[in-house]
Parts: C-alpha cells; structure tokens; sequence
C-alpha cells in the first residue's frame, strides 16, 4: 500500500512473515489534498522499485490515477503500475505500522536463542539509506515475537521469527542447535 499526502509519500508492505515501512517527504504538491490510499501488487512494486533505483537520487514524480500510478524521473522514462482494485488490503496494511509501533515499546530483550530465515533477513540488505546510515537496528522481544528491525533515519520493519518446533518436526532435531 502506498500513502499519498501533500506532505509525505508512506509505503507499507508485508507477505505475512516479513513487513516494512518507509517513507519520503513531498516537496511539491499539485491536486487533491485528501489522503490517497493505493494498494499494488508485488510486481508493481517490483517495477516502481526499478525505475527508483536507476534514477538514484534524483527528483521523482508521482500522479495519481484512477486506474494506475504513474513514477516519472528526471533520467528515465516513467513507469506505470495498475492498482488493485476490488480487495480490501487495507485493514491488513493498516495494522502494520501499529504492530512496528508496540515492537518499539516493548523493553530490549535477547532470547537464548532465535531462528530467522536468512532469505526473508536478507531483503532488508535492499533498504537503502545513506552511506553513513547503512546500518540495521534489531530490538528483539520474547522469543515467537517479531523482531523488529530499522534501518537508517526512516525504514522500520519486522520480521517473524521461525517456531522451532514446527521446524524440528519438519526438518528434524539435527536442524537446531
């Protein structure tokens, strides 16, 4: 879901064992004042993502359709991307940045011991921040709570750890410590 303000352009997204959010300030804005909610597919996102990273740090350009969500960049050509009509994403969407916000409260704990997928651990490598802010932050909760994760001044995100024991049932006891 992608949140469109005068102020701020706010993206949330999740797959179910992993979320993010980030966000980027408006420096002009034509149009509408109201509050735009977009919900796009993963491909979508895939293809904003893209045409974003090629054009690094220069000015990008966001409409807003009806139908479709146009990103223009001063070196590149725009992209479109369809948005998703007809399912209610949103409730889903809307409950992340509340979950990160009580992940933030909760007091620093290390559990004994953690199991993460490494392959939902590494898209967190792709949040790019700059040079002097490539760090990720990990505040771990009680052992089956999501580990939340920041990176530089704006990312946050969490990550749902593996239940080790569904995971000895299905691999066995050699898979863990």
């Amino acid at each position: 879901m992608i949140e469109v303000t005068p102020e701020t352009v706010y993206a949330v997204g999740t797959d179910g064992y992993a979320a993010g959010t980030d966000w980027a300030s408006v420096n002009d804005h034509e149009g509408e004042k109201e509050t735009r909610r977009l919900v796009i597919t993963k491909s979508g996102l895939a293809d904003l993502e893209k045409s974003a990273r090629m054009a690094k740090k220069t000015v990008a350009e966001i409409k807003v359709f009806p139908d479709f969500l146009l990103l223009s960049v001063e070196e590149g050509e725009g992209v479109t991307v369809p948005l998703v009509k007809g399912h209610n994403h949103q409730p889903a969407l809307e409950a992340i940045p509340a979950m990160i916000g009580e992940a933030e409260k909760r007091p620093e704990t290390i559990p004994g011991l953690i199991m993460l997928d490494p392959s939902l651990l590494s898209r967190f490598s792709k949040v790019k921040a700059d040079k002097g802010d490539r760090r990720a932050d990990f505040l771990f909760g009680h052992e089956g709570e999501p580990v939340l994760i920041k990176v530089g001044p704006f990312f946050k995100g969490l990550i749902m750890p593996i239940d080790r024991e569904v995971h000895s049932e299905n691999v066995g006891p050699e898979g863990l410590w």
